[in-house]
């Protein structure tokens, strides 16, 4: 009886296991295609303003590359195991692309001509990528819920599991108090294997695997405590959302076992350049964040992005291999005016693609949401 328990636990275990990694492969399918569709968007920007046409070419070939990681992230995500909603988003975003493919097409084409395209079309083009955007946004939020509810019902269905475990004990302290003894050793037992893996999964849901920083679920927490703690004692914090400069060649040069290499090392060098009060975590792909708590003023969060700037800019060591990166940091205050945790990143990211825009490895602030 108790060896069909021990067998359930870990079929459950498993099963969850199972489910979180389907769920994980999703997550950062879905991410890279919304990486895609922003750099290929910010390469249409920059191509407008270009009138060399050699360096247009090399942007339009850097753009069809990212069309290309697109697809493909788009091919592992539909490989994987997708529910009624989210092939419904993934329909939906189907329809988008290729209604829309033609018209940006013709709109990169164009720029490769003596002539630059116009206005109106680089704000349609914009336009069409942000409705793409959008559309990926919903398919990783649908995600991160999944995320959550595997977690919950983890939790309850290793509680009934308990339960039911309890309930043979009883039936069999009657028979014996010596081999009630034993079934009371076993059940503990038991009971601490089923506590440790429901601490696992639980991390597991609010922590990013390859880097173990605090992920997009447990970030969004954080921020609205210090949202909460802003408006007791009108202080005032910060959320610096941070996008690695051309980190994508790492993993075409070497290879992604390099590149995860470097993303773990560059967190670490995160999570080393900001206080033990503030908490820095990771979106996904090459993306992170930092939440800064009760700043004595406004201008620390500048000063801090630019120590992060200055750390990341330095070169990582990976076996003899020398890498060169830079970051692009977008710094949001949070203040009594702030309106949702949401509100805080949006505006944080919106901030990065402005100083990514501008010239890569530096920041830019906004003062308020």
């Amino acid at each position: 009886m108790f060896e069909y328990g021990y067998q359930r636990f870990f079929t459950l275990q498993n099963a969850f296991a199972q489910a979180m990694h389907n769920n994980y492969i999703q997550q950062n399918a879905a991410m890279d295609m919304r990486v895609a569709v922003r750099e290929r968007a910010i390469l249409l920007w920059q191509m407008t303003l270009l009138d060399d046409l050699f360096k247009r070419n090399e942007l339009y070939q850097r753009s069809n590359q990212h069309s290309s990681d697109f697809l493909s992230a788009r091919t592992l995500l539909l490989g994987t195991n997708l529910t009624p909603q989210e092939l419904d988003v993934i329909d939906r975003l189907n329809r988008e692309t290729n209604s829309r493919a033609p018209e940006l097409r013709a709109f990169a084409k164009k720029l490769m001509t003596s002539n630059h395209g116009s206005t109106a079309m680089l704000n349609m083009a914009l336009s069409d990528q942000i409705i793409v955007a959008n559309l990926l946004d919903e398919l990783i939020e649908m995600q991160r819920a999944q995320n959550e509810r595997f977690r919950e019902y983890s939790s309850d269905a290793q509680t009934k599991l308990f339960s039911r475990v309890l309930l043979y004990m009883v039936i069999i302290v009657v028979a014996g108090f010596v081999f009630a003894g034993y079934v009371i050793f076993t059940s503990a037992k038991q009971r601490r294997q089923l506590e440790t893996a429901n601490t696992e999964l639980q991390h597991f849901a609010t922590h990013d695997h390859l880097t173990s920083l605090p992920n997009r679920v447990y970030l969004t927490h954080q921020i609205e405590r210090v949202m909460s703690s802003v408006q007791r004692k009108n202080s005032v914090a910060a959320v610096l959302f941070i996008d690695l400069d051309n980190f994508k060649p790492v993993n075409d040069q070497y290879g992604h076992e390099v590149g995860d290499r470097c993303l773990k090392l560059l967190a670490h060098r995160i999570k080393d350049n900001v206080r033990g009060s503030d908490m820095a975590g990771r979106l996904g792909g090459d993306e992170f964040v930092v939440v800064l708590s009760e700043l004595d003023e406004a201008s620390q969060a500048e000063v801090v992005a630019q120590k992060l700037i200055d750390r990341l800019s330095e070169s990582v060591w990976i076996d003899d291999k020398e890498l060169r990166l830079s970051a692009s940091i977008g710094v949001s205050l949070i203040t009594q005016s702030t309106k949702s945790a949401e509100g805080a990143l949006t505006a944080a990211d919106k901030a990065m693609y402005i100083a990514k825009q501008t010239g890569k490895n530096k920041l830019y602030a906004f003062d308020t949401q």
